[in-house]
């Protein structure tokens, strides 16, 4: 007999980005210090048939360039961004998780390594994106971050400038409120949305605009 979702969870509501039964039992495996492939399938998940369901110019896939680093280095996936359709896909954001457990140290050194290969990327020769998004994950909770070219630290798009001081800088996507915040953050990578211009980075990165293919540089004394 088929597996069906509903059956386990038929007083289901939605919650967050959890909006069907079958995204309740990915969310449910990411409990108890799950693995990182139980986080990355939760997340693909939630970008592809929540997220960017109705976009055909962001795709959300594990194909990246290994030009620029060996395959181990690799980020879990990336989210791609095309203006037109006789422009490349071009990475706007890169998607790692590590195994949720209650060590800092652990988060850190993740948080560290992802820095490093984003670095990678970034140091290629190229005219265009300056700067790259990352979102880092464990368990159901998702941090996004912004690193530009030549800059050896992440900015929070909330939390702040700089590794993690603890967990509660990541927010858990099956919480209403924590997936408005995600939402915001994520249209603002994809270019749905210029923002209010009050998040985090703003302190941080001033005159940049946030979307890599937009050609208009910002005053410096607007926020980004």
């Amino acid at each position: 007999m088929a597996f069906v979702a509903s059956n386990l969870f038929p007083d289901f509501e939605p919650h967050g980005f959890i909006t069907t039964p079958l995204l309740e039992v990915d969310y449910r495996s990411t409990r108890n210090y799950p693995p990182a492939v139980k986080t990355m399938a939760l997340l693909e998940n939630i970008f592809n048939k929540v997220l960017f369901k109705d976009r055909d110019d962001v795709t959300v896939n594990s194909f990246q360039s290994s030009s620029y680093t060996y395959d181990h280095d690799k980020c879990h996936f990336v989210i791609k961004y095309v203006d037109t359709d006789d422009e490349p896909r071009e990475i706007l954001c890169f998607t790692d998780a590590v195994r949720d457990i209650d060590e800092m140290s652990v988060l850190g050194d993740f948080e560290a390594h992802v820095m490093h290969y984003c670095r990678k990327y970034l140091d290629q020769p190229r005219e265009r994106p300056n700067f790259v998004y990352v979102c880092t994950a464990f368990g159901s909770r998702l941090r996004v971050w912004k690193q530009f070219r030549g800059d050896y630290g992440f900015g929070g798009l909330w939390g702040g400038y700089g590794p993690s001081v603890d967990r509660s800088s990541y927010l858990d996507l099956g919480n209403d409120d924590s997936s408005r915040q995600i939402k915001q953050a994520l249209d603002r990578i994809t270019g749905q949305s210029e923002g209010s211009g009050n998040e985090d980075t703003a302190s941080f990165y001033p005159g940049e605009s946030h979307h890599p293919r937009r050609k208009r540089q910002k005053r410096a004394s607007e926020n980004c």
